[in-house]
């Protein structure tokens, strides 16, 4: 919610750096894998990791895909 509100505010400064979204997907899977084993749920990535560099946040992205594994 603070991210939104910078973002409104015209605070947020869009991100510059390239960021690898199959890595920070990768890294979100696996720090959420117990999680979901402890509720007899498995998270599957199901497509290729290669030649997905972005320019993102790389944090902002994370947050962003902790969100949604965890809200589906």
């Amino acid at each position: 919610l603070l991210s939104l509100a910078r973002i409104e505010l015209n605070e947020h400064t869009p991100p510059s750096e390239d960021c690898d979204v199959g890595k920070i997907i990768g890294k979100v899977a696996e720090t959420l894998a117990m999680k979901a084993d402890a509720k007899g749920m498995k998270i599957r990535v199901d497509h290729a990791l290669d030649n997905t560099e972005i320019v993102g946040d790389e944090k902002e992205l994370t947050q962003v895909f902790v969100n949604l594994v965890e809200n589906a």
